[in-house]
């Protein structure tokens, strides 16, 4: 099982988002919590943790790249049977829509 998160919405007025570090690299084993990338918005900058256990498959972007919300930027693959949380919860395992986690392709 995989996962992607998208760029976040961290404000209202938030379209985009400059990546100013990446904090882990591909291939790179994850827990849930562990500061992925900091995000720059308009308005801070913001860490990114990871909401998941599991393994860095690909980030999008270069440190200093600008990414419009809503954007893959990191996918994850998950041990088998790992717990999603709901907070990264989308399509066939929850009802509600998350704008920031995508069902990998």
């Amino acid at each position: 099982m995989s996962i992607t998160l998208t760029m976040p919405r961290l404000s209202d007025t938030m379209e985009q988002g400059t990546i100013i570090r990446w904090n882990v690299k591909e291939g790179q084993e994850v827990v849930s919590g562990t500061i992925v990338a900091d995000i720059e918005t308009d308005k801070a900058t913001v860490e990114i943790p990871s909401p998941v256990e599991g393994k860095v498959v690909m980030t999008k972007g270069a440190e200093g790249d600008v990414l419009p919300v809503g954007e893959y930027f990191i996918h994850f693959e998950l041990p088998e049977g790992a717990h999603i949380p709901q907070i990264a919860r989308h399509g066939d395992h929850d009802d509600e829509e998350d704008d920031d986690v995508a069902p990998a392709e």
